[in-house]
């Protein structure tokens, strides 16, 4: 039961994740609706990453970087539970 739940938590931030990679590259309205809940959904863990990844060739490798962490805790939790 446990272990469903975190599964379903971590398969959500990974989803809003792709969604605002994608939305990145599409040119829609910044300030439209969805786009700005995926955007305050996924800032609070992008921000931190972005402190010590800079951007390189104007590509941002945040959310790369924040969904191998994420594997990798995802990883961790299941193997003690």
């Amino acid at each position: 039961m446990i272990a469903t739940i975190i599964n379903w938590i971590f398969q959500l931030i990974f989803l809003l994740i792709l969604a605002r990679v994608v939305v990145s590259f599409l040119p829609l309205d910044p300030s439209h609706r969805v786009v700005r809940t995926i955007y305050n959904l996924t800032e609070p863990m992008l921000a931190p990453i972005r402190r010590y990844v800079r951007p390189t060739a104007g590509f941002d490798f945040s959310p790369m970087l924040l969904l191998l962490l994420l594997f990798l805790l995802r990883s961790l939790l299941f193997s003690f539970l």
